[in-house]
């Protein structure tokens, strides 16, 4: 689904520690399921694309699913205590904007703790 206008995707992670990826409108709040899956499956998928499988790297919404994976995962790094966060200098002007320019392109940006 793409996502324009004020609209953004976000990462949250149900009590059974299964991850969703929500596309909300950036208007009245309201979200949709976009995919929802597991880390299991994408340390799955992400063995089979290094391992040259590219018919998986292929498969529809796997980039998203693996993005997702990354922020969830750096999530729990963060609160952890085992990461923390860094900015490359390039990267100034984005830690700047408070990832305003990212909404705007439809990234995924934020984290929420949901129930089933």
């Amino acid at each position: 689904m793409p996502v324009s206008g004020h609209a953004y995707r976000v990462v949250g992670m149900f009590d059974d520690g299964s991850y969703c990826v929500q596309v909300t409108d950036g208007v009245t709040n309201g979200a949709i399921n976009e995919f929802g899956f597991d880390l299991g499956e994408a340390l799955f998928f992400s063995k089979r694309i290094l391992a040259g499988d590219m018919g998986a790297a292929r498969r529809p919404g796997m980039s998203r699913m693996l993005a997702a994976a990354v922020i969830a995962l750096t999530k729990a790094g963060l609160v952890g205590g085992v990461l923390r966060e860094t900015y490359a200098a390039d990267d100034d002007a984005k830690a700047d904007d408070d990832g305003e320019n990212d909404q705007q392109r439809g990234a995924v940006m934020g984290w929420i703790k949901m129930s089933k």
